[in-house]
């Protein structure tokens, strides 16, 4: 259907952009999988007005009414999926953010708070294909209020009077770039300046275990690294629960 941003393509150059934009559907990270296989420089991305079914990682669900956000998966072809994907679009994400005025905190592994309440979170998926993966990146950004908006959560217009357009825009190409170039995004100066709960005590909850230890930063891996009482803890996934303030790193 009509795209809401037609001149989105200038944005992603030197992508070629295939944008599917509808009304409504189940999440747009399902939307974009049906356009697979991906093609090499083109990038599919699908936008909506409303997800009924919106999901993030482990499937926790996502509200997603008409009008309350930006919706939008992205999928391109890459040869390598070892790249701390989720940082670096969570980077990108605050920096478009700042542009608007607005300060996130970047939450390990891949949501964005304003104040400790939450206003982004990534989705990365990703499968083997002949020549390389597809990697399929969901993003949902809560922009305006709403009834049904979960406890803990904020919208960007919460916090400044926000130009959709342009916030979309300068999104889009900062994710082409990242996409095309993720050695070149910078994306572990904006985590070290904006990691959420930095020197707090937190818990992540991993398949296996339950870790207790004090936020120190995030790696050029993307891994988490945690002082813990038996030692210094690295983490590659989990979920990261914030226990409070911290004085001693180690309590």
């Amino acid at each position: 259907s009509d795209t809401p941003w037609p001149d989105a393509q200038y944005a992603v150059k030197p992508w070629q952009l295939i944008h599917h934009h509808v009304k409504s559907t189940h999440s747009t990270q399902t939307e974009l999988l049906t356009y697979q296989p991906f093609q090499p420089e083109q990038l599919i991305l699908c936008t909506a007005d409303t997800q009924t079914q919106g999901y993030g990682r482990r499937g926790t669900p996502w509200q997603s009414p008409p009008g309350s956000g930006l919706w939008c998966s992205l999928g391109v072809q890459v040869q390598s999926i070892e790249h701390p994907w989720s940082c670096i679009i969570g980077a990108m994400i605050a920096q478009s953010c700042k542009t608007q005025g607005i300060h996130t905190t970047l939450k390990w592994p891949n949501d964005l708070l304003i104040q400790g309440q939450k206003c982004a979170g990534i989705l990365i998926e990703s499968t083997a294909c002949e020549k390389g993966y597809h990697l399929c990146v969901g993003i949902g950004i809560n922009l305006n209020p709403h009834p049904d908006l979960p406890d803990h959560s904020t919208t960007l217009s919460t916090h400044t009077p926000l130009d959709t357009h342009a916030f979309f825009l300068d999104l889009m190409k900062r994710l082409a770039h990242s996409l095309r170039q993720p050695e070149q995004t910078h994306w572990q100066t904006t985590w070290k300046q904006q990691l959420a709960y930095i020197n707090e005590k937190v818990q992540i909850q991993t398949p296996e275990s339950m870790i207790t230890g004090t936020v120190m930063r995030v790696l050029p891996n993307g891994h988490l690294l945690l002082p813990t009482p038996q030692g210094p803890y690295i983490t590659t996934t989990g979920s990261l629960h914030h226990l409070g303030q911290s004085t001693d790193p180690l309590n």
